[in-house]
């Protein structure tokens, strides 16, 4: 969410690389919204309150690279 059609097509790829599934949107089961500069507040929101944690993208590379996810941790 919030990011340009090329980086979100590219995040999608690696996710789906990486054994996840991608969803267009925030709903009941999501476990991780990886969100960009633009991110709506609405689904932001949603996300959290459905229980999933929302991370940056450069926090969401790391877990791919690491398998640990620092959530508290930006940038």
């Amino acid at each position: 969410m919030g990011f340009t059609a090329t980086k979100k097509l590219q995040l999608e790829r690696c996710a789906a690389e990486m054994g996840m599934v991608v969803r267009m949107r925030a709903a009941p089961g999501l476990d991780y919204l990886c969100v960009g500069q633009n991110a709506g507040f609405a689904q932001v929101t949603q996300a959290r309150e459905s229980g999933a944690v929302v991370v940056s993208e450069a926090q969401l590379e790391r877990f791919w690279q690491t398998g640990s996810l620092s959530v508290g941790d930006e940038a």
